[in-house]
C-alpha cells in the first residue's frame, strides 16, 4: 500500500477519491479490499471511490436548479440526427462516423473551454461543427436537458459549500481547464481538491530489443509467469498497442503459460488475465439470445438466427425438448429457404412430424407479448421487450456464471435506458425499437464482471494509473512513441494548439510521452520497456525516449505446458478402422451412394451411411443445390412424360420446346415439397432451368431415334451378396433394342475414374449392371446451359453426342475392352465395394480429391476442407435408397 499512502490519507481524513476512469476505480477498490484483509479485518467500510463522469452526475442531481440530464446514447443519437438532417450531412458516406467526432470536438471544447461562440470557420468542415454545435445546443435547451461534457461546468457554477472534506483526483494525465475551474469552486465551497499520484520512487526499467512482435509476445507470457511463480499474489499489468489484431496469439500463450488447467476436458474458465479491451455488449451469448427473442416479434427472420436460438442454452426447453429444437434446425436448413414467415411459423411447427408444440408456444407468448407494430413510445417498448424476455423465462436455461450475469443484468439496463430516448423519438415502430435496442447494445461496452485479475493486458500507451507488482510496456517503436499528432478537423487547429489541446501537436504528443514515461517508472517496482527490431515490413527504429536496450544474460527456453505434456507422454498406437458387419443378403441402405462413398473414402461411407452423419445445411439466398437438384429431375420427368420420344422432340420448333420446358419447370415448382418461395431469386432459377432443358433437347435432336421407357425407375442390385436399391433417372430404348441409361447432373463435374482400384463412376457402371436388357450407353447429361453434354461410355460410336465407342474412349484402358468385359470389371468392382462396406471397412484413406467438397473433415481430422458438397440428388444419388 506504499504507492497509495496519499490516498489512504485521503480516505482516512473523511474524503472520497475520484478516478479518471472505471477501471481505475475498480483497481482501487480492490487494493484498498486486499490491504483490509491482509490486516486481518473480517469486514471494512467500503472507500469511497467513483469514477469522474458517475461522480459529476452524483454532484448535479443533488443540485436545487438541476436540469435533466442526457443519457450519453440519446445524446449520440442526438449528434446523429442534427448531422444528417444538415446540410453538411447530406453529402456524407458515414453519418455515425461524423456525429461521433462532432460530439469528441464538442467535449474538446468544453474540457478545455474554447470559446464556441467565438469560433471563426475557415474551411466547410469547421463551418459545419460549427452550426451543428449551434444546433446541439439549441435543441438540448428546448428539451431542457443537459449532456456529459458540460456537466463540470454547470457544477462549478452552481456547486454549494460543503463540508471540508478533502477530494482526491486520481488518474488525470493533467488538469484541464473545466477541472480546474471545478476544483476552484471545490475549494470555495470547503473542499480540499487534491491531484493524487502513485508514491513509489521511480525506477529506471529494464529495456529490451525482441527479435519481433512474435518473440515480444513470447517474452512477455514468459516473464508473467516467472513473475507469478515467484510471487502468486503479484498484480502485474501489460501495455501493447494494437492488441485487438494480436490478442488471439497471446492469448493462446497465456493459456499455456499461465492456465495450463485449461487442457484437462471439463475444466473451469478460471483464467488468471484478462484483456482491458472492453467488447460490445451485444457480442455475449447470452444477449445475443435475449436480442433473438425479441426478434421474433418482426414479421420474418433469417434462419440462421432462429437456429441459433433453437440450440441457445439460455432459452429454457423442457426434458427432451432441446433434442427436438436441433432437430427442428435441421428439418428448417434442409428445406432450403434463408428467411422464415413467422406468423405462419407456429402453424408450420404443430404440423410438422413430431410436433414442435412447445416451441411454437414460446413463439406465440413472446409474439404476443410484443402484440403487433404500432407506433409506441420508448418507455412503452421496453417494457413491451422485458415482457416478452419474461414470458420466454429468459435466461434461465442454465445456471448462469458471474460473466454472465453482469450481462444478462447490462441487456435489462440497456432495454430500460429506451425511455431516455423520449424526447428525440416520440413514437416508434416495433421495427425501429428494436433497431434502436440493437444499436445500443452494439455500442455499450461490457467490461463483465468487478473481479480483479492478476494479470491485465490493455491496450495502448497511456498510464493506466494502475498500482500493480510488475509492468511491462511493449511496442515501444519511434513510429507510435511518441505517436503522430491527431487534432480534430472541426476545430481551428491554431486554436486547439494555443489552448494545449491534447494531441494537436507533436509537442505536446511528446509531453504526453514523457508524461505517460514517468507515471510507468512509478507504478511499478518492476518495469519492463520493449521494443521490437523488425516486422514483416522491415526494420523498426527504437523510440528515443526509452533507453537503449541491454541484452539480458540467456535464459534456458520456458517450453510451454502443451509441449511438456506431448514430451512426457506415453503413446500407445490404436486404430479402430471398421465396423460391425452387415448380415448377408441384407439391403445395404444407401443405394449406389454405397458403391459410390466406399470408392471415394471408406471413412465417409461408413460416417454417413451408417452412423447417419451429415452436416447442418447451409440456407441461401437463391435455391440451395438439393433443391436446384430435385427441381431439375422433377421438371425433366414432367418433360418427358409430355413427350416420350425423340420422334415427337424433334417435331417440336424452338420456340416449342421452350414452351414445353417452361409448362415442366412450372410444373415441378408446384409440386415441390416444401413449397418454394416466390421470390425474385427462384424465378431466376427456374429461368435457368428452362434455359438447360431447352439446351439438352436441342441437343438430343442430334442422337439416334429413341424412345424414352422409363422415368425416375426403381430397380434392384445384388452384388457380392448384398442388394442395393437404386433409381434410374431415364432409361431410353434405341431401335435396335439395346438401352441407353441417362443421369442428370446439374453440377460440372465429370467422372475422371472409370476402372481401377478406385472408380468414381460407379453410379453409372450400378445402372448398367441393374438392367436385365443389353445396355449399349451409360451416361450423365450435364445440364448446365453454357456446359451442356452428355459424358459416358458406349459400346459402339454415334449412340449420344461427343460419346464415343470403347476403342476410341479418351482412358487408354478402356480401348482394349469390349462391352461384356467392362460390364464384368464394374461387377467385380462393385462386388468388392458393397462387401467392404457390409463388412464394416470405414479406414480413413481418401482417393484423390475426395477431399477437396467433403462435409466431414471435423470427424475424421484429415485436414481443413471444403464443405461446398455437390447435390446428390443432380449427381443421381439422392433418389437411392
Amino acid at each position: 500500500m506504499h504507492a497509495l499512502s496519499s490516498h489512504a490519507a485521503v480516505l482516512e481524513a473523511g474524503g472520497e477519491l475520484v478516478t479518471a476512469t472505471p477501471r481505475q476505480a475498480r483497481a482501487l477498490q480492490a487494493a484498498f479490499g486486499r490491504a483490509a484483509a491482509k490486516e486481518g479485518r473480517a469486514v471494512w467500510s467500503t472507500p469511497r471511490i467513483t469514477p469522474y463522469r458517475a461522480w459529476l452526475g452524483e454532484r448535479v442531481r443533488v443540485l436545487d436548479d438541476r436540469p435533466q440530464l442526457l443519457e450519453p446514447y440519446a445524446a449520440e443519437r442526438l449528434w446523429q440526427q442534427i448531422v444528417r438532417d444538415s446540410e453538411a450531412g447530406a453529402g456524407l458516406m458515414n453519418v455515425r462516423a461524423a456525429a461521433a467526432e462532432a460530439a469528441r470536438a464538442w467535449a474538446l471544447a468544453h474540457e478545455w473551454q474554447l470559446p464556441l461562440q467565438a469560433l471563426a470557420p475557415t474551411n466547410p468542415d469547421e463551418q459545419a461543427f460549427y452550426d451543428w454545435a449551434r444546433e446541439f445546443r439549441r435543441r438540448t435547451a428546448a428539451l431542457g436537458v443537459l449532456d456529459g461534457a458540460r456537466l463540470a461546468a454547470l457544477y462549478a457554477q452552481h456547486a454549494t459549500p460543503g463540508g471540508a472534506a478533502p477530494i482526491g483526483f486520481h488518474g488525470f494525465a493533467e488538469q484541464t481547464p473545466a477541472r480546474a475551474a471545478l476544483c476552484s469552486a471545490l475549494q470555495r465551497g470547503g473542499a480540499v481538491p487534491q491531484e493524487l499520484t502513485l508514491t513509489r520512487e521511480p525506477v529506471a526499467g529494464t529495456s529490451l530489443a525482441p527479435a519481433t512482435a512474435g518473440a515480444e509476445c513470447e517474452a512477455i507470457a514468459g516473464w508473467l509467469a516467472a513473475q507469478l511463480r515467484r510471487e502468486p499474489a503479484a498484480r502485474l499489468v501489460v501495455l501493447l498497442p494494437e492488441l485487438g489484431t494480436r490478442a488471439a496469439s497471446l492469448a493462446r500463450l497465456l493459456d499455456d503459460r499461465l492456465a495450463p488447467e485449461l487442457l484437462t476436458p471439463g475444466a473451469a474458465d478460471a483464467r488468471a488475465y484478462a484483456f482491458g479491451v472492453e467488447p460490445a455488449l451485444a457480442e455475449q451469448a447470452v444477449v445475443e439470445a435475449a436480442l433473438g427473442l425479441i426478434g421474433l416479434g418482426a414479421g420474418e427472420v433469417e434462419l440462421l438466427a432462429l437456429g441459433r436460438l433453437l440450440r441457445s442454452p439460455y432459452v429454457p426447453a423442457g426434458e427432451g425438448e432441446a433434442a427436438r429444437r436441433a432437430q427442428l434446425d435441421a428439418a428448417l436448413r434442409a428445406a432450403g429457404v434463408s428467411r422464415l414467415a413467422l406468423h405462419e411459423l407456429p402453424r408450420q411447427l404443430r404440423a410438422m412430424s413430431p410436433a414442435q408444440s412447445e416451441f411454437a408456444l414460446l413463439l406465440e407468448a413472446v409474439r404476443g407479448a410484443l402484440a403487433g407494430d404500432r407506433l409506441r413510445p420508448p418507455a412503452v417498448w421496453a417494457d413491451a421487450f422485458q415482457r416478452a424476455l419474461r414470458v420466454a423465462r429468459w435466461p434461465l436455461g442454465r445456471a448462469l456464471g458471474p460473466r454472465e450475469y453482469e450481462a444478462a443484468r447490462a441487456l435489462s439496463e440497456a432495454v430500460a435506458s429506451l425511455s431516455a430516448l423520449a424526447p428525440l423519438l416520440p413514437t416508434l415502430s416495433f421495427a425501429e425499437a428494436r433497431a434502436e435496442l440493437h444499436a445500443l447494445v452494439a455500442a455499450t461496452p461490457f467490461g463483465g464482471d468487478s473481479s480483479d485479475p492478476q494479470v491485465l493486458v490493455l491496450e495502448g500507451l497511456e498510464d493506466p494509473a494502475l498500482p500493480c507488482s510488475g509492468l511491462w510496456v511493449a511496442g515501444l517503436n519511434a513510429d507510435r512513441f511518441p505517436g503522430s499528432a491527431q487534432p480534430t478537423p472541426l476545430l481551428p487547429l491554431p486554436l486547439q494548439r494555443a489552448c494545449a489541446v491534447p494531441g494537436s501537436s507533436p509537442a505536446l504528443m511528446l509531453a504526453a510521452a514523457r508524461r505517460a514515461l514517468g507515471g510507468w517508472r512509478r507504478a511499478a517496482p518492476e518495469l519492463v520497456l520493449s521494443a521490437p527490431r523488425q516486422d514483416d515490413d522491415g526494420p523498426l527504429v527504437r523510440s528515443a525516449l526509452v533507453p537503449q536496450a541491454v541484452e539480458p544474460p540467456p535464459s534456458p527456453p520456458v517450453p510451454g505446458r502443451a509441449a511438456e505434456l506431448r514430451a512426457a507422454a506415453r503413446l500407445e498406437s490404436w486404430g479402430d478402422a471398421a465396423g460391425l458387419p452387415a448380415l448377408a443378403g441384407t439391403h445395404l441402405q444407401g443405394g449406389v451412394k454405397v458403391l459410390e462413398l466406399q470408392s471415394r473414402c471408406p471413412f465417409r461411407a461408413g460416417a454417413e451411411l451408417r452412423l447417419g452423419a451429415e452436416p447442418l445445411a447451409t440456407p441461401q439466398a437463391g435455391l440451395s443445390a438439393r433443391l436446384r437438384g430435385i427441381l431439375a429431375h422433377e421438371a425433366l420427368k414432367e418433360f418427358w412424360s409430355a413427350l416420350d420420344s425423340h420422334a415427337a422432340l424433334c417435331a417440336l420448333d424452338e420456340a416449342g420446346r421452350e414452351q414445353m420446358a417452361h409448362a415442366a419447370v412450372e410444373r415441378a415448382r408446384h409440386q415441390c415439397r416444401p413449397p418454394l418461395p416466390g421470390t425474385r431469386l427462384v424465378a431466376l432459377e427456374c429461368e435457368w432451368l428452362v434455359a438447360a432443358i431447352v439446351a439438352l433437347a436441342a441437343l438430343e435432336t442430334r442422337r439416334e431415334p429413341f424412345v424414352v421407357q422409363a422415368l425416375e425407375q426403381k430397380a434392384e442390385l445384388e452384388v457380392g451378396g448384398y442388394t442395393l436399391n437404386l433409381r434410374l433417372d431415364r432409361v431410353d430404348r434405341l431401335a435396335d433394342g439395346s438401352m441407353v441409361l441417362l443421369d442428370y447432373k446439374t453440377g460440372s463435374g465429370r467422372p475422371r475414374r472409370w476402372i481401377g482400384p478406385r472408380p468414381d463412376a460407379m453410379q453409372l457402371a450400378a445402372y448398367a449392371l441393374a438392367r436385365a436388357e443389353p445396355t449399349c450407353a451409360v451416361a450423365l447429361a450435364l445440364l448446365p446451359p453454357a456446359h451442356t453434354a452428355f459424358v459416358g461410355l458406349a459400346a459402339r460410336a454415334a449412340v449420344l453426342p461427343a460419346v464415343g465407342a470403347l476403342a476410341d474412349a479418351r482412358p487408354t484402358e478402356l480401348r482394349a475392352l469390349a462391352w461384356p468385359d467392362l460390364l464384368t470389371i464394374w461387377r467385380r468392382l462393385a462386388a468388392g465395394l458393397a462387401q467392404q462396406h457390409a463388412q464394416g471397412t470405414a479406414a480413413v484413406d481418401p482417393a484423390p480429391g475426395a477431399c477437396d467438397h467433403c462435409p466431414l473433415p471435423g470427424l475424421c481430422r484429415i485436414g481443413t476442407v471444403g464443405t461446398d458438397e455437390e447435390d446428390p440428388r443432380a449427381g443421381g444419388e439422392a433418389g437411392d435408397d
